[in-house]
């Protein structure tokens, strides 16, 4: 993907992509030094909506037409003076925080790819309105609303975070609330686009996580945990049953809805299998998030609250 890259402790050098189709999961590459956070989520959010012209801004030179949307970049922070920000390219279906290259980095951002075989659904012609079809949740007759997300219909699912970024944010890869960036955008007339519009994204976090009915009758309460609860990782992918979150949406960087996100967690792909960057199983319920609950144990309160009336 790179002819030249450089390890984020050192000075710069010439980057050069040339074919997004050879970029690989296992092989994020660290491409520039950025001059603070919020450039990083600007160039992210181009980015994620293809504009290659984003990458120059930054000193990354292309050969000829480079898709951006066709695998994920993140903005990584450096953990020690927690000022200086990094620009990295991933792979078609992660950023694979685990290599070594990303070693003293944590990410803030990260951006879902556009795959045209995973969106065959999706007709800029008939394009749902977003938040029309994103708050037309539906009562169990048992409390709070709720939607579906696998069952969306015209990719509004890939908006959402996939139960893949769950997961890696309750393990702890993050510091802080996640921020996704789709390929999408929101239209003038508030439909999903691919060309018109500020792009959206999407806030998630902190992540928590509820228990398999067996374990929570016989073991713990039926109440999601923190992660630093859960401290077995053997044990963790038997007793989870759900991951909790909440979310909020953005259009050109403005607030436009929120919710809680409940998703199972994700399928460990076969030998050979593509990993799943869309939602396999979880639902959202629209719903205003307190404006303190940016930490687990207040999260903890809202979720329990939220699955009470859901009962």
């Amino acid at each position: 993907m790179a002819e030249q890259t450089r390890q984020y402790a050192g000075r710069p050098t010439r980057v050069v992509l040339i074919d997004p189709a050879q970029a690989v999961d296992t092989n994020p590459r660290v491409l520039t030094r950025l001059t603070g956070l919020e450039q990083g989520l600007k160039i992210l959010s181009r980015l994620a909506t293809g504009d290659q012209s984003a990458l120059a801004e930054v000193g990354v030179e292309t050969v000829g037409g480079y898709d951006t949307r066709a695998h994920e970049w993140a903005v990584g922070r450096d953990r020690g003076d927690r000022t200086t920000c990094y620009l990295i390219a991933g792979g078609p279906t992660q950023v694979d925080w685990s290599q070594p290259v990303l070693k003293g980095l944590v990410s803030i951002a990260h951006s879902h790819p556009f795959v045209k075989a995973d969106r065959g659904a999706f007709r800029p012609d008939a394009a749902p309105l977003v938040l029309q079809d994103l708050t037309a949740a539906q009562s169990t007759g048992k409390g709070a609303a709720k939607l579906n997300i696998t069952l969306l219909q015209n990719d509004l699912g890939y908006l959402f975070p996939s139960n893949q970024d769950l997961a890696a944010a309750y393990r702890g890869d993050f510091e802080r609330p996640e921020v996704v960036y789709s390929p999408y955008r929101l239209g003038p007339d508030g439909r999903l686009s691919l060309d018109q519009g500020g792009n959206i994204s999407v806030k998630y976090g902190p992540v928590l996580a509820t228990l398999t009915p067996a374990v929570e009758t016989s073991v713990r309460a039926a109440s999601p945990l923190p992660a630093e609860e859960l401290n077995n990782q053997a044990a963790e992918s038997i007793w989870i049953n759900y991951f909790w979150c909440g979310v909020e949406f953005f259009a050109d960087h403005k607030s436009i809805l929120t919710g809680t996100m409940q998703a199972a967690p994700p399928k460990k792909a076969k030998p050979g299998e593509r990993r799943q960057t869309n939602v396999e199983l979880a639902w959202f319920f629209p719903s205003p998030i307190p404006v303190e609950a940016q930490k687990r144990s207040d999260m903890l309160a809202h979720i329990t609250n939220l699955q009470r009336s859901a009962r």
